[in-house]
């Protein structure tokens, strides 16, 4: 499976998460999601138009203004670019890269944020451990049952777990009309969803 299908595929755990956001800060007004993204590339740009799409597919694309912003990966435009998204009052944040997601987590401290692209998460500091999500921030692990690395690290996790007394449930994905089937794989069999890619 290319990283282009899947951050495709990744694009329906991300809505999971941003329709719990959207619940609840209700639907009587428009809701603010700001994009900040490191770059135009295509597996970056497959995250952004999947929710999009995914996001009008449920309902919510007259309801929902996007500001969908990117600093051609440019690090140091990275400040600017979060200015922007939250000079625009944003209900939800969705941080893609490494380098956005610690910045959006310094600038954003009561406004939600959900990470994407991102391997470690807390090697990358965004949260302290994969047992809980942080305050304000949180993102998911979904893996291509034929991908090496993502085989890998879903026994990263797995180890990483038992250390801590926690086990893994992992469901691999083959495609992406498994997603909304195999997600409901985790109903009522954990605390939470494990953490980003």
């Amino acid at each position: 499976m290319s990283i282009l299908k899947f951050h495709k595929i990744f694009i329906h755990t991300l809505i999971v998460s941003c329709l719990s956001v959207i619940l609840n800060c209700g639907i009587a007004k428009n809701i603010v999601i700001g994009i900040a993204n490191y770059g135009p590339h295509a597996s970056l740009e497959a995250t952004i138009s999947g929710f999009k799409k995914e996001m009008s597919a449920l309902g919510y694309d007259k309801q929902i203004e996007y500001l969908d912003l990117n600093v051609n990966f440019d690090q140091m435009q990275i400040p600017n670019m979060l200015s922007r998204i939250k000079a625009s009052k944003p209900d939800l944040v969705i941080a893609i890269s490494t380098p956005v997601a610690q910045a959006a987590k310094r600038v954003f401290k009561e406004n939600p944020i959900i990470f994407a692209a991102i391997i470690d998460p807390v090697e990358a500091k965004l949260l302290e451990n994969y047992n809980n999500a942080g305050k304000n921030i949180t993102g998911s692990i979904l893996f291509s049952t034929s991908e090496a690395n993502d085989k890998a690290l879903i026994e990263m996790f797995k180890e990483a777990g038992e250390k801590e007394g926690i086990s893994t449930l992992a469901v691999g994905i083959d495609s992406s009309r498994e997603i909304s089937i195999k997600i409901k794989a985790f109903k009522n069999k954990g605390e939470s969803l494990p953490k980003d890619r």
